[in-house]
């Protein structure tokens, strides 16, 4: 018995000696010099790998298509969006049951025997001792868990994750627009570096051998040493404006290099622009650019999110104080052969409650509150700062555009000027140095001319970036390099055309929420007709209204007007007065609408306006709470052309 407690005791030593030295093991382990170069090599093949070669003539698309393909910080927010989705999946598996499988192995080395005392004499019991348990014993249960509370608890942290989630989409589109604007500078700083070298250097040789020639001069004596100083002199500032913007041209290359993921001492060569080159359209009201703003910025869809946490952080701390229910059941075995049944199931049901969560209760809610309305005020200023950011954007553009407009009028007049000096220098009827001059002048211009452009692409893209306007579909994001190229070539047609932020304007219009929803694209039939007298109402009011329908008289034509219009009035000759919607859009449906114009022969189009005379009795169909409602006008009389109101049907 002794010696089997002995060998017990050392091996119970001999274990806690050898962990203890393992503790004592550790030690600092810094990099050594070969394992920064093996990470070094290793991440410079990293760097360039899996991208395909540079094409011979390098477009503005494919400079895109390479950046949103191979840029490594675009890479990281996909990785950071990535990892916070995958988060956001893995929390979704917290609203599930707990289920737990436990095995284990016990041993002792006495049989865990015992004896009794009489409770009322306090005597020992003179039987023998007696246990009821194996020494060694194995035992293994799967139980299943759920707390109510905690599944509620979870669920609304599932719900901020994926809010979370897509705070960092977000961030990763805001990210992607100050890539497009950047590569869009350096592409186009590339293109004015490309055409302007050859220029500058051969103007630079001409300059220097009219600069040596100058110093033969002076050291002859054939000029007063004042005129060859001046001479010199000139030449000398020439010479130092053309290394200037020499100097300023040679990182252009560099910065595009590595926003697209090459090598900074790749050569690149990029396609030249055309000769005229055109400033980018930009026909949309600074209204309109606030209502896209207002809904596509990556900030303010951000800092909405942001609200939606705080709101499910307060709906987390009022369920927090409510008690918990804990509902536990499960399969046990146990090896234990004195047991009457080696196998059983087991439930049960739990109630914990922190009582002293009522005395803080009130402090938890108001800290929650606070919290919410913390975020609807970050939220508001932030919608200040954005309404700031488009004005100061299209500030920027608009004097951008001006500033590119004189600076390729200013181009023109200096070239022409270098071209004249040159050839009446060939015929010796300027000196050398007037020329060298004039084509500074000229270089200095057409360089000025391409910063000013690249400047205006800036500036374009800057506002892009503001309203939230995404140059790539989420559907391509994945797609191969060609297919990305040629369909950002497609969309930046649209960009410089301006049509890209109307047609995402239309689209907003005709998803805003006044629409019909899940209403059926044409309205029922058979409904009652509600005879409504004429009122007036604020323009606004009727602009919110939803989306009009007006029937014409013995036909089942109808024709569906956007709910996002603007008022109008106009009169017929005989003074009858007419209510008309000048429709901005029609709005696009899964099943194009059967339209009719006022006019048979006539299609309808943008701006159309749709006339209701008030002198007839018109009937129209109109969407209020989701639902279709048929109304009809009763002619009277509408307000003066010039009254701010406008009449409408109204109940």
């Amino acid at each position: 018995m002794s010696t089997s407690r002995g060998i017990t005791l050392s091996v119970q030593l001999l274990a806690l000696g050898v962990v203890l030295l393992g503790a004592c093991t550790v030690a600092k382990s810094p990099l050594t010099i070969n394992d920064l170069i093996a990470e070094s090599q290793q991440d410079r093949n990293l760097l360039f790998a899996n991208n395909q070669p540079l094409p011979k003539s390098l477009t503005l698309a494919h400079a895109l298509a390479r950046a949103l393909k191979y840029n490594l910080d675009h890479r990281v927010k996909m990785m950071e969006e990535a990892l916070s989705l995958g988060q956001f999946k893995l929390d979704k598996h917290d609203l599930l049951p707990k289920i737990i499988n436990n095995a284990g192995y016990s041993d002792r080395s006495e049989a865990n025997a015992s004896t009794s005392v009489d409770y009322v004499t306090k005597t020992q019991s003179s039987s023998n001792p007696s246990y009821s348990s194996d020494r060694a014993t194995n035992t293994a249960d799967l139980t299943i868990s759920w707390n109510i509370l905690d599944f509620g608890i979870s669920y609304y942290s599932a719900k901020q994750d994926a809010d979370r989630a897509l705070i960092t989409a977000e961030r990763r589109r805001k990210a992607l627009h100050n890539l497009v604007r950047e590569v869009r500078f350096a592409y186009w700083r590339t293109a004015s570096a490309q055409v302007l070298h050859k220029v500058v250097q051969k103007t630079i040789q001409i300059a220097e051998k009219a600069l040596n020639d100058a110093h033969t001069v002076a050291s002859e004596g054939l000029k007063k040493p004042i005129e060859a100083l001046r001479y010199q002199k000139t030449l000398l500032e020439n010479l130092r404006q053309l290394e200037s913007i020499s100097q300023e041209l040679a990182t252009a290359h560099i910065e595009l290099a590595a926003l697209i993921n090459v090598a900074p001492g790749t050569k690149i060569n990029v396609q030249l622009p055309p000769d005229n080159l055109r400033p980018p359209a930009l026909n949309l009201s600074i209204g309109d650019m606030e209502e896209l703003a207002f809904q596509d910025n990556p900030d303010i869809r951000e800092q909405s999110y942001h609200t939606r946490i705080a709101l499910k952080e307060t709906k987390k701390a009022i369920l927090s104080l409510l008690p918990g229910i804990t509902l536990t059941g499960g399969r046990h075995f146990d090896g234990n052969d004195l047991l009457q049944a080696n196998r059983w199931f087991e439930w049960s049901s739990k109630l914990t409650w922190n009582v002293f969560n009522i005395v803080n209760a009130q402090e938890r809610i108001d800290h929650a509150e606070t919290g919410e309305k913390l975020a609807k005020a970050q939220r508001l200023a932030l919608r200040m700062a954005t309404l700031a950011q488009v004005h100061v954007a299209e500030t920027q553009f608009r004097n951008a555009e001006k500033r590119f407009k004189r600076a390729d009028q200013l181009s023109k007049v200096d070239a022409w000027i270098a071209e004249l000096m040159a050839k009446r220098q060939e015929a010796d009827a300027q000196s050398l140095m007037d020329r060298v001059s004039d084509e500074t002048s000229a270089i200095t211009s057409e360089l000025r001319r391409y910063q000013a452009y690249a400047e205006l692409e800036a500036a374009f893209g800057q506002l892009h970036a503001t309203l939230g306007i995404d140059i790539l579909p989420e559907k391509l994001a994945n797609s191969d390099l060609e297919t990305l190229a040629f369909s950002i070539d497609k969309i930046l047609g649209k960009i410089e055309k301006g049509k890209l932020i109307k047609e995402r304007l239309a689209y907003l219009n005709n998803t805003n929420g006044r629409l019909f929803g899940n209403l059926p694209h044409y309205p029922p039939s058979g409904l009652d007709k509600q005879r409504l007298k004429i009122t007036q109402i604020k323009a606004p009011d009727m602009i919110n209204s939803g989306l009009l329908v007006k029937e014409q008289k013995n036909t089942k034509d109808t024709l569906l007007l956007h709910g996002k219009s603007m008022p109008s009035r106009k009169s017929e000759p005989n003074n009858r007065s007419l209510i008309s919607w000048l429709t901005k859009d029609l709005f696009e449906v899964p099943r194009k609408p059967f339209v009719k114009s006022t006019s048979p022969n006539k299609p309808l189009k943008s701006w159309e306006p749709i006339i209701f005379s008030t002198n007839d009795k018109v009937t129209f169909w109109a969407v209020e709470e989701k639902n279709w409602v048929k109304k009809e006008l009763i002619g009277q009389k509408t307000k003066k052309p010039n009254s701010p109101d406008l009449a409408v049907a109204s109940p």
